[in-house]
């Protein structure tokens, strides 16, 4: 008997993407799945793919009379509903605020934030009545951390989050759980023009098929938080589960997982990244978190990283022991020589930092260290998003096969590729 068999769920948006995906997944476990979408055509064929276990039902999720008509042709067919599925969205059309036009904000946030409210809001009823039922929303990683251009995207995904702990609190004592999952970006219709703009907008070439496909990520925690194993678990209360952590790892309780584990690492374990001056540990990767890696580096002495800047990522360096010149700012002129040279408008040269000292490089900030002292320097490092150690394996395999001294073309090629616009020269302890 599979743990859903029998149950009755509601994906809205469910006729493609992740939620056509998180669809098929769910009908796989035996459950009776309800396709709800405002492409009935494209729901309809998605149906009649799985088979009599699915239904299509067209869905306008800004439309209270269209929830309500969800939730009665739902019960007509399957006599309830047990779970919903949230997962409805639209992507949003980058712009800078002051461009930013009041329909834009509107259209966005009807979509992500009243659809969730909307159909929540009429299936509740049904589940107060029965004594149980889920509701998972889909909100984002954005909904846990800001990013620029997108401000009303942004607000819609951190307000399901609200919206979600909220419902959880509220309908606890009638055995109704509500829960969030926070994916980070995966290659859909919805996305894939979004990332196409950003990288247009800073001159980057955009590759189809970086972006994981996120199907198994909402299949997971759909499965997980509207299945029986989940109703003799203790209230779990409102969490944001980034879909990474719900994949790679987890107790595991019959074909479910269960709550994620967490990460412990004792002193001097990680996986190793080792080449040439660079040696860091990794301790968080892209199989983990949907956040940022995390690294321990070992910085040796005369090591200059140089000037560089990234369009997209964000970096955290933290000094455990040791001292480094750290440097993030826009100086007034960018020179190609010695960057401990650059002064910023404010006046503000670079910092040299003992242990303890921290420093946070926003997207597009120029930025720079290096050990000008006789020991090596011990710094924490952090990514995001997540999957820097993919670079610094293959810049590790450049500077181990030409010991240390790699052809510079090489270097750049491998630094264009991964978001890396190189200001002044990098200088290991060797050159």
């Amino acid at each position: 008997m599979g743990d859903l068999e029998g149950r009755v769920v509601i994906v809205t948006g469910g006729a493609k993407g992740i939620g056509l995906g998180a669809c098929e997944c769910l009908a796989e476990a035996d459950a009776r799945v309800v396709i709800a979408d405002i492409d009935h055509e494209r729901a309809e064929a998605s149906a009649k793919k799985i088979g009599s276990s699915a239904m299509a039902v067209r869905h306008d999720v800004r439309k209270a009379e269209s929830a309500k008509e969800l939730v009665d042709r739902t019960k007509e067919k399957f006599g309830r509903v047990d779970v919903l599925v949230n997962n409805a969205g639209v992507g949003p059309n980058p712009a800078p605020v002051q461009d930013l036009t009041e329909e834009e904000f509107d259209r966005v946030l009807d979509i992500n934030l009243r659809g969730v409210f909307l159909t929540s809001r009429a299936v509740v009823p049904s589940m107060i009545e029965q004594g149980s039922g889920r509701i998972i929303n889909v909100s984002s990683i954005v909904g846990q951390t800001g990013f620029g251009m997108v401000p009303h995207y942004v607000a819609s995904k951190f307000a399901v989050i609200g919206v979600t702990q909220s419902l959880a609190q509220e309908l606890a004592p009638h055995g109704i759980k509500a829960n969030v999952v926070c994916p980070g970006i995966v290659e859909t219709d919805l996305h894939s023009r979004v990332v196409e703009q950003f990288a247009a907008s800073r001159g980057h070439p955009w590759r189809k098929g970086g972006t994981g496909s996120g199907s198994e990520s909402l299949c997971t925690a759909s499965r997980l938080r509207g299945s029986r194993q989940h109703d003799r678990l203790p209230g779990l209360g409102p969490r944001a589960e980034h879909h990474r952590c719900d994949v790679q790892r987890g107790r595991r309780l019959g074909d479910a997982l269960e709550v994620p584990d967490g990460l412990m690492l004792p002193p001097g374990h990680g996986r190793v990244i080792a080449g040439g001056a660079l040696r860091a540990t990794l301790k968080v990767g892209k199989g983990d978190t949907a956040l940022a890696s995390t690294f321990e580096v070992v910085v040796p002495p005369g090591f200059d990283v140089g000037a560089h800047v990234h369009s997209a990522t964000e970096e955290l360096f933290y000094v455990l022991e040791g001292e480094l010149d750290l440097l993030a700012f826009e100086p007034k002129t960018r020179t190609a020589g010695d960057w401990h040279e650059w002064v910023a408008d404010s006046g503000q040269r670079f910092l040299r930092g003992g242990a303890g000292s921290l420093m946070f490089v926003p997207p597009g900030c120029p930025h720079a260290f290096a050990n000008s002292s006789k020991q090596p320097v011990r710094m924490l490092f952090q990514a995001a998003p997540p999957g820097h150690e993919d670079y610094l394996d293959e810049l590790a395999a450049l500077l181990q096969a030409a010991r240390g001294r790699p052809d510079p073309r090489e270097v750049a090629e491998l630094r264009r590729r991964n978001d890396i616009e190189q200001l002044t020269a990098l200088r290991s302890g060797a050159n």
